[in-house]
């Protein structure tokens, strides 16, 4: 796992929480054939995420 400004990737479980406390590991999915699917929450917001999925870069200067 790799979180935004934080400055080495490490390994995570679920339960644990990245982003200085903000975003809670909450579940990882495993289907069949397919890539697990990890599942973040932050302020209530659920997320999901393949495992090795680039984030979309976000613009530096917003209009």
């Amino acid at each position: 796992m790799k979180a935004p400004n934080e400055p080495t990737s490490r390994y995570i479980k679920v339960g644990q929480r990245i982003a200085s406390g903000q975003v809670l590991i909450k579940r990882v999915d495993f289907k069949s054939g397919a890539d697990p699917i990890v599942v973040l929450e932050e302020n209530g917001v659920e997320v999901s995420k393949i495992v090795g999925e680039k984030s979309p870069r976000v613009a530096q200067n917003p209009i």
